[in-house]
C-alpha cells in the first residue's frame, strides 16, 4: 500500500494530511481510492520518518486565519531532508501560499530552487494548458485541466528543474510548477508545487485540484 505523510496536527493544524479538519472529504476519499494507504504525520521532517513515506504532502499554512496561521517554517535540516527524499525517489506535493505567509511559503519550496511571490486578488482559476506534458496533471483520475484558488502567491523564478504547468488567468503568473521524476539526478521523484492552499479545502477544491491531488499520489503508488 502507499504511504503518505505530512506533519501532524500539531506542526500542520488544519492541513494536516493525518488528521487536519480543513480536508476529512479529501482524506475519506484518498482512503478509498488506495485501499490499504497508510497516512501519517510528524512534527518534524526528519530522514527517519521520510523513510516511512512514498508520498509528502504539505502546506505554508496551518488554518485560513491570516497570517497568525502560518506554518513554522522549515529548518535548514528540514529542507535537507526534504530534497534528500526527493533525491531518492520521493513523491512531493507542496503548497505554498501567497506573501502574506513570508517566511513559511518560501521554505516549502526552497529546497527545489523556487521563489514563491506577491498575492493575486481574489478567487482565480489557474489554468493548465497542456495537462497530458507531466504526471500530476495526468494520470488514472484524468486530466487537469484548471483548478480554484483564492488571492494566490505565484511563481516568478521556477529553479533549475522546475516547469510552468500552470498559469493564473488574466496575469498569466505560475501557479503550479511540476519537478518532473528523473529531473533532480537518476532516479528522482516527482514533485508537484502549487503556490496557494485555499484550492485544497474541502467545500472549495474543485474537481481539477481532487485530480492533481490524487494523480500525484497515483505516481507513487
Amino acid at each position: 500500500p502507499v504511504r503518505v505523510g505530512g506533519f501532524d496536527e500539531s506542526r500542520g493544524g488544519a492541513l494536516s494530511i493525518e488528521s487536519g479538519s480543513y480536508i476529512p472529504i479529501l482524506r475519506a476519499l484518498i482512503e478509498q481510492e488506495f485501499p490499504g494507504v497508510q497516512l501519517s504525520g510528524a512534527a518534524e521532517l526528519t530522514p527517519a520518518y521520510l523513510d516511512t513515506l512514498d508520498v509528502l504532502v504539505i502546506s505554508a499554512i496551518l488554518c485560513d486565519g491570516g497570517p497568525g496561521c502560518t506554518l513554522v517554517p522549515l529548518s535548514n535540516p528540514e529542507q535537507s531532508a526534504l530534497y534528500a527524499f526527493v533525491q531518492g525517489g520521493g513523491t512531493a506535493l507542496v503548497f505554498s501560499e501567497n506573501n502574506d505567509f513570508v517566511p513559511a511559503n518560501q521554505s516549502v519550496i526552497e529546497p527545489f530552487g523556487l521563489v514563491v511571490d506577491g498575492q493575486l486578488g481574489g478567487g482565480v482559476v489557474c489554468e493548465v494548458a497542456d495537462p497530458e506534458a507531466s504526471p500530476g496533471t495526468s494520470g488514472p483520475f484524468g486530466l487537469v485541466t484548471g483548478f480554484d484558488t483564492f488571492y494566490p502567491g505565484w511563481f516568478p523564478r521556477l529553479g533549475a528543474s522546475a516547469v510552468a504547468r500552470g498559469t493564473f488567468a488574466g496575469s498569466g503568473e505560475t501557479g503550479l510548477a511540476i519537478i518532473a521524476p528523473d529531473a533532480l539526478n537518476a532516479g528522482s521523484g516527482l514533485v508537484v508545487l502549487v503556490s496557494d492552499t485555499s484550492g485544497v479545502y474541502d467545500g472549495f477544491r474543485t474537481e481539477g485540484m481532487t485530480r492533481l491531488v490524487l494523480n500525484t499520489i497515483a505516481h507513487a503508488d
